[in-house]
């Protein structure tokens, strides 16, 4: 799995947050199970394995303070931390901050309009019903309920 994930690093033509994230989850994942008491590998090996889990888990949590970025990173948002099966406390704390974070350095007073339809001038019940096809959100808020993209997609592309 170390193999796999290096290659992966190696040929991508940059590595994020948010990726190195996900590789540091199932780096750890694997070396958990082999330090799980119920392994069948000798006390040598589990000794070893439990010196890399170390010290991959030293920079791992320097990722801790990065929430901000991972629900910012539009392949992963708050899904991140729900397929972590992270506590929903701390979901509902990560989100408090960034809307805390959002609201005090990038809200504007003005919320964003969605249009539910395309507007046409000339249809009779567009004009009519106009009001009721206009959504008021937060932009926060609108980013949020759009789905994650697909982890394929180029970020410089999005």
């Amino acid at each position: 799995i170390f193999n796999k994930a290096t290659e992966h690093m190696s040929k991508s033509q940059y590595i994020t947050l948010s990726s190195s994230i996900s590789i540091y989850n199932v780096l750890l994942g694997y070396l958990e199970k082999i330090l799980d008491t119920k392994s069948n590998y000798c006390l040598e090996i589990r000794t070893a394995v439990l010196k890399g889990y170390e010290k991959l888990k030293k920079y791992y949590i320097k990722t801790d303070k990065s929430y901000v970025y991972s629900i910012a990173i539009s392949k992963i948002k708050l899904q991140y931390y729900q397929i972590q099966e992270c506590e929903q406390e701390y979901i509902d704390a990560v989100l408090e901050a960034v809307t805390n974070i959002y609201n005090k350095n990038y809200k504007h007073n003005l919320p964003i309009i969605i249009d539910n339809e395309v507007d046409n001038p000339n249809d009779f019940l567009v004009n009519v019903f106009e009001k009721s096809n206009k959504i008021n959100k937060d932009k926060l808020e609108d980013y949020l309920q759009k789905p994650v993209i697909s982890f394929k997609t180029d970020p410089l592309q999005w």
